[in-house]
């Protein structure tokens, strides 16, 4: 393949072009599936806090060095509803990425319907999908870190794979390798670049909107409690920031391999 085909800067105009074309969709997308639940969570963990005086003394010197907590004095109640909350969250979160994997690399354009659509209708395969390569890439990991390194970048366009070329989950891992074999080293590059500029990003965004973050970490470091209402300030500042950044990051992460993958296949 010949070096400008599958050249960085390309791709990254490509992707900022599908990016805009596609961001009322996408936005609307994100809004309801992801806004709207953090929001809501945000709203229960608040009431919550404020009508418990366990959690709120937890929030308000959990960071202090001479602090004790019992977990048995915790409230079972708040934390299984966090991690019923947080599940959903994934459940959501893998959600929508099955839905812009499985759309971008159709059509060029869409909808906000037919994002809702895509998603719903590759929503079974794409969680089997994350399972079993989930599992394999843990294994990987777990032998020594490397081998994880090496077959994650190996499998990284195994999903539009899934999804365009509509192969079973182990296929598409073998058949992504086949297509990255050849520019692993390109493609490890392109991780690195896009995850350093994703970071960079996240961090401006949450310097801009999470200004309360600072204050919060002064009170880490001289060790002076936080009330409640500053602790939830933070956290719902915090929902913004992640939200914008999740508006930014995840599209464009998912578009950007889905060029990376037109090209390869090309």
């Amino acid at each position: 393949m010949k070096r400008g085909k599958l050249s960085f800067g390309s791709i990254f105009s490509k992707t900022v072009e599908d990016y805009k074309r596609n961001f009322k969709s996408i936005f609307l997308f994100l809004l309801v599936l992801i806004g709207i639940f953090s929001l809501l969570s945000f709203v229960i963990s608040s009431i919550i806090i404020m009508n418990d005086k366990t959690i709120q003394d937890f929030v308000i010197n959990s960071h202090l060095e001479n602090y004790q907590f019992d977990i048995i004095d915790f409230p079972w109640s708040y934390m299984i509803i966090t991690w019923v909350l947080g599940i959903i969250s994934i459940v959501l979160s893998i959600f929508v990425s099955g839905g812009l994997v499985s759309i971008s690399v159709r059509k060029e354009t869409f909808t906000y319907r037919e994002l809702v659509k895509a998603a719903r209708a590759s929503f079974g395969t794409y969680i089997l999908f994350i399972i079993v390569s989930g599992i394999f890439l843990f294994g990987l990991f777990l032998l020594l870190i490397i081998p994880g390194i090496i077959f994650m970048v190996y499998w990284s366009v195994s999903s539009y794979v899934l999804f365009y070329e509509k192969k079973g989950i182990l296929e598409s891992l073998k058949r992504s390798l086949e297509l990255v074999k050849g520019n692993w080293w390109r493609m490890f590059g392109y991780l690195i670049l896009v995850f350093l500029l994703l970071v960079v990003i996240s961090i401006g965004i949450s310097i801009v909107v999470q200004p309360t973050q600072f204050v919060q970490m002064m009170s880490l470091f001289y060790q002076q409690p936080i009330s409640p209402e500053f602790f939830l300030l933070n956290s719902f500042l915090a929902v913004i920031s992640q939200f914008i950044g999740t508006v930014i990051y995840v599209p464009f992460m998912m578009l950007f391999f889905k060029n990376v993958y037109v090209r390869l296949r090309r």
